[in-house]
């Protein structure tokens, strides 16, 4: 049995409906990309965006005169900044990657080959950050972009990412914040922006110990780390805890550095997993389109509350094109959207966490490994949101079956509304299979996915003893609404229990 006890002092705050990504800065000029990203803003309400290759030379940013000198160009960079600001979001931008003019190497990244070597002449980078954020001070206001973020490079600690040495990140971040600082001191910087959580207390002591500004810290964790951390298959975290474990260590690390106040922004994440390092897959990885993924960012979202001001999805839509464009509805792709716009499972578990408001609930819930439950109350609504993550490394689907008591007087005179994420029901992934994975979508197959993203829906009345029963099958997501009946007349009415607002009403 699962009790719901004490009311809290503590609101629900996911961590990660106040960010998302984007692939490259590139895809900003698209149409589709800007639709996508605008449906995410109304409907999740995200408040902040990110993405690669800023200074990518397809962004036309840096380029060499006919005299050897260095010259700048930001239209494309004022069009993508134009639209999200128009869309009521905020960059949180990544400096990155290297200009093909600036460049000390040729090494690349991805199919759009991001540079990723340090600067031939740091003097020569500093001199770009700087132009670019004076740029964007007087375009913008200074109050405006004071309310930015600037995210030095990406993933240092990974050569793919980075080709010099962590000495030599050290040396970029610290001519870049001084750069950033000396347009506004008011504006923030932050890094490492690091692979699984890596060079968090170095970049800390090399800040302190130089006097070099760092206002945040960013950097990344994926499920599957796990199995890129632990090649020989020797984990030390049980099924399910990796991600909960290496979240709370930086929180820690953090609190008991030089710079205990630094806030925490996870600036990638999403839903990539496996069950081995046999099994490791970044592309076309079903785990990010199936009905796991729904289960999996809430439960892990859950845990990571209070640990950080907020994690960033990576990304929004699977037009994406690290490794060239997808060829199928689904890819495997990082998207929350296929390419044609479906919303995936994972898509709807970001909605179901935007409807949970007010403060948390004591909850008693002895749950299987994986699944849970968090509850919340607002002006007399009660909200519940449950999950039943089948985790890769278990063995074994079972349905989560339990009853859920309500600590709530006359529960009888309550209503229970609920919303679930279920395979062919708010995960389309499934029928795409059944439909026999068309690589080109009839306008007909377009519709009947669309109709099987949506969630399922019903509602029921709540019994005297107070208890919901529920049977929770592998990987499903349920959020359920609780709320007073609403006893209305037949002239529609509705009936007053306050009989001193009775007569007010009485008198229009």
């Amino acid at each position: 049995m699962i009790s719901l006890k004490n009311i809290t002092d503590r609101r629900v705050e996911f961590p990660c409906l106040k960010s998302i990504s984007i692939g490259r800065a590139y895809e900003l000029l698209r149409a589709d990309v800007r639709e996508y990203l605008t449906k995410a803003r109304a409907e999740i309400g995200f408040e902040y965006c990110r993405f690669h290759a800023l200074f990518h030379d397809d962004m036309n940013v840096v380029y060499t005169k006919e005299n050897g000198e260095i010259g700048y160009h930001w239209h494309h960079i004022d069009e993508i900044y134009d639209f999200l600001l128009s869309i009521g979001m905020k960059p949180f931008v990544e400096l990155n990657p290297m200009p093909e003019a600036l460049a000390s190497g040729d090494a690349t990244m991805f199919w759009y080959k991001m540079n990723v070597t340090p600067p031939k002449d740091m003097k020569q980078w500093s001199e770009l950050v700087f132009n670019f954020v004076k740029h964007l001070s007087e375009r913008y206001g200074n109050e405006e972009v004071s309310k930015w973020y600037f995210e030095v490079w990406n993933e240092p600690n990974l050569e793919c990412f980075w080709t010099g040495t962590q000495k030599e990140y050290f040396e970029l971040y610290r001519h870049s914040a001084l750069s950033i600082k000396a347009v506004d001191n008011r504006f923030k910087v932050g890094g490492p922006a690091t692979a699984i959580a890596d060079w968090i207390g170095d970049t800390i002591e090399f800040c302190s110990d130089n006097d070099v500004p760092l206002d945040f810290i960013t950097t990344h964790v994926y499920p599957m780390d796990e199995h890129c951390r632990y090649k020989d298959g020797a984990s030390p975290y049980k099924p399910g805890e990796f991600y909960r474990t290496i979240v709370k260590g930086v929180y820690d690390t953090v609190k008991n550095s030089k710079m205990p106040d630094l806030k925490i922004y996870w600036t990638e994440y999403n839903t990539l997993s496996c069950n081995s390092s046999e099994t490791i897959q970044f592309l076309g990885n079903p785990a990010l389109d199936r009905l796991y993924a729904a289960s999996c960012i809430v439960r892990n979202m859950t845990e990571a509350m209070g640990l950080c001001e907020s994690i960033s999805y990576w990304v929004v839509s699977d037009i994406f094109e690290e490794a060239r464009m997808p060829l199928l509805p689904f890819s495997g792709t990082y998207g929350l959207l296929t390419v044609n716009g479906t919303k995936k499972a994972a898509y709807n578990a970001f909605l179901f966490m935007k409807k949970m408001r007010g403060r948390l609930i004591e909850v008693d819930c002895d749950a299987p490994v994986g699944a849970g439950i968090i509850a919340a109350e607002e002006n007399g609504v009660y909200r519940l949101l449950l999950w039943n993550n089948i985790i890769p490394e278990t063995k074994g689907r079972a349905p989560w079956k339990d009853k859920i008591k309500l600590n709530i007087e006359r529960p009888d005179c309550y209503l229970a509304e609920e919303a679930r994420i279920r395979e062919g029901q708010g995960s389309a992934y499934e029928v795409w299979l059944k439909l026999g994975k068309p690589s080109n979508l009839s306008p007909f197959n377009e519709e009947i996915l669309r109709a099987k993203s949506e969630p399922e829906y019903t509602f029921y009345n709540i019994e005297k003893s107070g208890e919901i029963e529920f049977s929770l099958g592998p990987d499903e997501v349920a959020y359920i609404e609780i709320s007073a009946r609403d006893y209305s007349n037949a002239e529609g009415g509705v009936k007053s229990s306050n009989p001193e607002l009775e007569e007010k009403l009485k008198t229009y």
